[in-house]
Formats: C-alpha cells, structure tokens, sequence
C-alpha cells in the first residue's frame, strides 16, 4: 500500500501502516502507559520509599547515638560508684543523733582544753532542712580574745559538719576589757534518708 497522507492513514488498518509509523505509535503507546503507571501506581510508592529512607536515616542516628552511649557505658559506671562513696564518705561527718552527746562532749572539751569557762552550752530543738535535720546549739563562752580565736578555730577543725552563726563578743565586764563574753549558735546537720520518712 502506498502512503497517501494522513486521511488515508485514518482509513487503513495499523497493521497496514508503514514500519516506522508503527514503531513510532508503539513508542508513544508505550510511553503513555509508562506516564499513567507512574502518576497511578509508582508515585505512592516513590513517596513511600522517601518516607522509609527518612526512616531509616532517623534510626541509624538513634544507634549510633546508643553506640556512643554504650561505649561510655562502663566509664559512667566507674563515675557513679566513685560519687556513691564520695557521697558515703560525707554521709560520715554528718553526725546521727545517738551522736550528738559525743558532739557536746567534744565542744566543751575543747572549749576547756583553750582555757574558757562555759557559761551555757544548751542543744536547741531540730529543725528539718532539706533532706537535712539542722542541731542548733547555743553556746555561751568567757575567756581572753586570743582564748576564742583558737576555740573557734577548733569548733572548725572537728571531724563532723559544724558552722557558727550569730557570733557575739563583748567584755564581760567594762572595767575588764580583757576578759570576753561570746555568744553564738553552732549547727551541726543530721542527714534525714528521704527513703526512711515516706
């Protein structure tokens, strides 16, 4: 068959169309199918296998951050129990309440040890702070300035948490300015296991 233009085309057969016609209108065909397929079928799943490679870069992070982590994981370790007895040892200058009478007993011993008299010393009621338990204790002490210098110096240098506040010196009397009066209250803590109370 001869070609005779586009009308003649339309009238044949495809299967009487030239070759190359034909090839060419089974690439176009082809192509439609490929775009349609695409739009239809490969779009969602394209979309799907961006999510899941998303995914999958989120969860490699997450491991090699569990990595990072488990590989410091025997360092933390070490760390903690060095904080745990840290923290045991200064559970220990916390002194327990069967203690305080020793504490006392340490004060004044000091107290005499320098050359003061003991005016008072007079333990005050507990008072909660924190996960501590606060022990003021009024004390009252005479004696020569140098004499209280080397006291107080001794009240910080005691094995147990001791701090002083409230300190007051004056003569005991005007016509001996050498002889000194101090008032002040020293606090030791008790340590109050949260665990304990609840």
């Amino acid at each position: 068959m001869r070609y005779t233009g586009l009308r003649a085309l339309a009238s044949d057969s495809p299967a009487d169309w030239p070759g190359p016609l034909r090839a060419l209108l089974a690439i176009l065909l082809l192509l439609v199918v490929l775009l349609a397929g695409h739009g239809f079928y490969l779009e969602a799943g394209l979309e799907r296998v961006e999510q899941l490679r998303y995914t999958e870069a989120r969860l490699r992070e997450q491991v090699a951050g569990k990595v990072r982590d488990g590989a410091g994981l025997e360092a933390y370790r070490q760390q903690l129990l060095f904080m745990q007895g840290e923290f045991q040892r200064w559970l220990q200058l916390f002194p327990g309440s069967a203690e305080t009478p020793g504490l006392l007993e340490d004060i004044s011993r000091l107290g005499v040890d320098v050359g003061l008299d003991f005016e008072e010393i007079r333990p005050q009621p507990e008072q909660p702070w924190k996960f501590l338990v606060q022990l003021p204790i009024q004390l009252t002490v005479t004696g020569a300035y140098h004499d209280l210098a080397i006291f107080v110096g001794g009240l910080a240098a005691l094995p147990r948490f001791l701090t002083l506040h409230d300190i007051r010196i004056g003569p005991v009397d005007a016509a001996d300015p050498v002889r000194l009066r101090m008032q002040l209250e020293a606090r030791t803590y008790r340590y109050e296991d949260p665990e304990t109370n609840s």
